[in-house]
């Protein structure tokens, strides 16, 4: 069966699920750098879509919208469908729409490890100024709501923790985060550590980035339940292919290696795209601007280019997984830069750009989750000594990210461009 899911809020999505594998899930905004905050109207895109991915519109089975807050007057804590219609404009077909809620439930759950386990698990939803929603998902994959934590006096996570309780007893729980709460990494940090979750799961699409991806599995699993996706992060499109380049740059063929002699000799910032972009509110080591975090400059380069956009303000570190536990407290492995982590008293001077009071987000890397990363990283340390980079998101301020080079050339901050194997550099810089 063949379900494409669609967010029509926040610069628009679509998500395709096939037999229960994620095919792919891209956000509008991101093909074009357009505003990340505009509603997508575009219909007649979909097609074209579909078409970059191999697919027909006559392929899809079902189509499964997620229908934003509240839906047709059901309350918040709905999941089941709220709405049933036929598409206006550019599309021939008919759909079911799922609150904003039930969305994100779905996709937290779905993609946790608790649904590969066939585990059951309570799901927190915690979204923009609404209150948190409890659910619980059985190992059948039986979803029910459990309804709203009130938080408005003292601390909020000890409320939820304590309503977790109240309904479903004093032993910890598996618990799934979604909602655009779950992208503070303070917060995640306390409730993994807190007693009442026996494990945390907070998927790298929490917000309404992943929206798209949880109508349709809402959608598969409203007959027998929820279950396991099997899914990948880099399910968003390749980079983009340019045949013709502006005037004023070089080209050249650079392997990831290369690039990292090149960021420890230069120290300067790179905007990097690699490979399928990452699905989420971020994409750090897919659409991201590099910086050698030895420099204290590192933030305010970053800052040029990513102010704006609330997911992405604060610039994060990649590092080797091997490494993580010897720079950073507490030095769990982090894929999907998810928590809080603080660089350690005896690394602080050497990384002036992240050694903050108020910690960091690190994402580490892997050659299991990414070779060309991997590769490129090994190298500046084995240069540097330092198996961290400064980073963050590539795109304009309040815009998608980079969907290639010459859309990256656009912007006027960074001289030096890697895509592909393919090095391009702004004139004035070769000449400087």
């Amino acid at each position: 069966m063949i379900i494409a899911g669609l967010r029509l809020s926040q610069g628009g999505g679509i998500a395709l699920i096939r037999d229960g594998r994620l095919e792919f899930a891209v956000g509008i905004a991101d093909l074009n750098s357009d505003p990340w905050r505009s509603r997508w109207e575009g219909l007649e895109t979909i097609p074209k879509l579909l078409a970059a991915e191999g697919y027909d519109v006559d392929e899809i089975d079902a189509w499964a919208v997620d229908g934003g807050h509240e839906e047709a007057g059901q309350p918040s804590s709905t999941v089941f469908p709220a709405v049933t219609g036929e598409f206006d404009g550019g599309l021939t077909a008919s759909y079911t729409a799922y609150p904003r809620a039930g969305s994100l439930a779905a996709g937290a759950y779905c993609t946790s490890p608790f649904a590969r386990r066939s585990e059951p698990s309570v799901v927190l939803v915690w979204d923009g100024d609404r209150a948190p929603l409890l659910f619980h998902v059985g190992a059948d994959g039986r979803i029910e709501a459990g309804g709203e934590v009130m938080t408005a006096d003292g601390d909020p996570l000890e409320q939820i923790a304590r309503a977790v309780r109240d309904w479903r007893g004093e032993e910890p729980v598996n618990l799934c985060f979604g909602g655009d709460h779950a992208l503070d990494i303070q917060a995640n940090s306390s409730l993994r550590a807190h007693p009442a979750v026996r494990e945390l799961w907070v998927p790298p699409f929490p917000d309404a980035s992943g929206a798209a991806i949880g109508a349709a599995a809402l959608h598969l699993g409203r007959e027998t339940g929820l279950r396991a996706l099997d899914w990948g992060v880099r399910s968003g499109p390749e980079v983009g292919r340019n045949p013709h380049l502006p005037e004023g740059w070089s080209v050249s063929p650079c392997r990831p290696e290369e690039l990292g002699r090149l960021l420890h000799l230069t120290g300067k910032p790179v905007i990097f795209l690699n490979g399928r972009r990452k699905t989420g509110p971020t994409s750090l080591g897919s659409r991201s601007v590099l910086v050698p975090a030895v420099d204290v400059e590192a933030r305010a380069v970053l800052g040029k280019l990513t102010r704006g956009n609330d997911a992405r303000d604060v610039p994060a570190a990649l590092c080797l997984t091997e490494h993580v536990a010897e720079v950073f407290e507490p030095g769990i492995p982090d894929p999907y830069r998810s928590y809080e982590h603080r660089v350690r008293p005896e690394w602080a001077e050497r990384l002036p750009a992240i050694a903050a009071d108020h910690g960091v987000a690190v994402q580490t890397v892997e050659a299991d989750d990414d070779q060309v990363l991997t590769a490129m990283l090994s190298e500046y340390q084995k240069w540097s000594g330092v198996p961290v980079l400064c980073c963050a998101d590539a795109g304009q301020p309040d815009s998608g990210l980079f969907p290639d080079a010459v859309s990256a050339m656009r912007q006027n901050e960074i001289d030096t461009i890697w895509g592909s194997g393919v090095l391009y550099r702004r004139i004035r810089c070769r000449e400087a």
